[in-house]
């Protein structure tokens, strides 16, 4: 088994404003589950509950998407330059 020195992974560089979009997307997930599901989970529809709050986070289902395309994108970069 080869390892990866630790000097090259370090030498490349890190996208923080990926990171910060993927946490983002997550955490827009999270609040759309909790806050904005078409399904009661409390006895009444989260919309009445969090009437302001619904009427944002019901795009939250779109952060899975964003997830996986900014997913994609950090893999195909940390693959850039290897072989198979």
């Amino acid at each position: 088994m080869t390892s990866i020195p630790l000097a090259a992974v370090a030498a490349r560089p890190r996208f923080l404003i990926l990171d910060l979009f993927r946490l983002m997307a997550a955490v827009a997930v999270l609040f759309y589950h909790y806050t904005a599901r078409i399904a009661p989970t409390w006895g009444e529809p989260p919309s009445e509950i969090f009437q302001f709050l619904s009427g944002f986070t019901v795009y939250g289902m779109l952060g899975v998407h964003l997830f996986f395309i900014i997913s994609g994108f950090v893999i195909f970069l940390s693959a850039e330059g290897r072989t198979v």
